[in-house]
C-alpha cells in the first residue's frame, strides 16, 4: 500500500486558488466535500466547515486553523490545515 500524498493548495487573499498539486486537483475533481466556487475560492459542502474555511481564508481566524470537512460520500473527513504566510514583501520574524 502506497502512502497517500497530501493535497496542497496555495491561495492569495481574498481566497483565489493560485496553485494546487496533483493530489489536491484529484480531491477537488471528486467533488466529495471540497470544491471551488465560481470565484475560484475553496469551500466545503458541509455548511459549518464552509463557514470556518471561509473565515480562515479571509484572514478572520487564527494564524493556523484545523478543519475537518465531512465527505459527501462518507468515509473519513478531509483534514484541512489553513496557515497564513507572510506576503512576499513582508519578513517573518521568530
Amino acid at each position: 500500500v502506497e502512502p497517500a500524498s497530501p493535497g496542497v493548495m496555495i491561495f492569495e487573499q481574498p481566497g483565489g486558488l493560485t496553485h494546487a498539486n496533483q493530489a489536491a486537483r484529484r480531491i477537488l475533481a471528486r467533488g466529495d466535500g471540497l470544491l471551488l466556487d465560481r470565484a475560484g475560492r475553496l469551500t466545503a459542502a458541509d455548511p459549518a466547515a464552509a463557514r470556518t474555511l471561509a473565515a480562515a481564508l479571509a484572514g478572520r481566524a487564527d494564524e493556523h486553523v484545523a478543519i475537518a470537512a465531512p465527505r459527501r460520500e462518507g468515509g473519513p473527513p478531509y483534514a484541512l490545515r489553513v496557515s497564513r504566510i507572510a506576503p512576499r514583501n513582508e519578513a517573518v520574524l521568530p
